[in-house]
């Protein structure tokens, strides 16, 4: 393997025995082969860690790293750390690649000389074996992110993306380790605030497989959902001085909505009532009045308590209906 690959694909693993070979195996079938593989074992519980040591002692492209458990945000940081390659992909250890994904990005990455700084390519969702894709269409320039509302989604994960590690070093770009859900939007965010040029696939190569046992079926924790709140307006301050963007864009205002969305369900969950009650107190109601538009009937009721102040009954109907569900 050449010292410095051309992709350093970085797969984060933890408890994965059940998936990581299909994964795996379709890194290896790739028809683009110029890369090295590292699966960053997360403290596993199961032989995850002994199935990466099989394929790291198989092919010479492929390194084994094993870490005390940490999460997905720390096993990609490792594995940032560790790569060797001119441009980093991510690959979740439960989902799998069709054979031209790794060419498909590299082919658009060529496409604006002398290198595009970001390519972002579709992917399908597949639940219960059936599979839908998420796909740009003529999509042209970083504009087409923000202004296109059906785009919002593919930009909300590191996976389907080929990333420049010259980027990520330079700017000392990290996923955040105590956000343990939505990191991966932050992480793409903060990436796209040092873009000067995007190039779109059509393509939807990549498997996305949503499962109970997937890290988007978990909820977040109290703290984190706040951690994540601040973090993510801080981010979408930077984002609207960058790209003009207004406080009410549709693009910043979906990102919005989805955080405090998490938020409202983590006080909800939330067992000590004192702590759900401050939590709810300190919300900016005249923010969340701008960015959220409730779709359903409760949605406008619960709402509608929350800004015009009836914290107490927010919080119990609420409560009930959690019970009740």
């Amino acid at each position: 393997m050449p010292d410095t690959p051309a992709i350093s694909i970085i797969v984060p693993v933890y408890n994965a025995a059940e998936w990581l070979g299909r994964c795996v195996d379709s890194i290896i079938a790739q028809t683009f082969s110029d890369w090295e593989l590292l699966l960053v074992d997360d403290g596993s519980r199961d032989s995850s860690g002994e199935i990466c040591d099989r394929y790291a002692a198989a092919d010479t492209r492929i390194r084994a790293i094993h870490q005390p458990n940490g999460g997905a945000s720390r096993a990609r940081n490792t594995g940032i750390d560790a790569a060797r390659g001119t441009y980093v992909c991510f690959v979740d250890s439960d989902d799998w690649l069709e054979t031209e994904y790794l060419a498909d990005l590299i082919d658009y990455q060529s496409v604006t000389p002398p290198h595009c700084d970001l390519v972002i390519s579709g992917y399908s969702i597949v639940r219960d074996g059936r599979a839908r894709s998420r796909r740009f269409d003529g999509a042209d320039g970083i504009a087409a992110i923000f202004s296109l509302p059906e785009y919002h989604h593919l930009t909300g994960t590191p996976f389907g993306k080929l990333f420049s590690r010259s980027i990520i070093t330079g700017r000392h770009l990290h996923f955040h380790e105590g956000i343990h859900l939505g990191e991966d939007t932050m992480f793409v965010l903060e990436y796209m605030l040092h873009c000067d040029s995007i190039q779109y696939s059509a393509g939807a190569l990549y498997n996305y497989d949503i499962h109970p046992g997937s890290l988007s079926a978990r909820p977040c924790s109290l703290e984190s959902a706040w951690l994540e709140l601040n973090t993510s307006e801080a981010i979408a301050a930077q984002i609207r001085r960058r790209y003009g963007l207004g406080v009410a864009h549709p693009y910043l205002t979906f990102q919005c909505k989805v955080h405090y969305g998490r938020l409202l369900d983590a006080i909800t969950r939330e067992p000590r009532r004192r702590v759900r009650l401050d939590s709810l107190r300190r919300l900016d109601i005249a923010h969340m009045r701008l960015v959220n538009t409730p779709y359903t009937a409760w949605q406008r009721l619960s709402l509608s308590l929350l800004y015009g102040g009836h914290t107490l009954m927010y919080d119990l109907i609420t409560r009930l209906r959690q019970r009740i569900r």
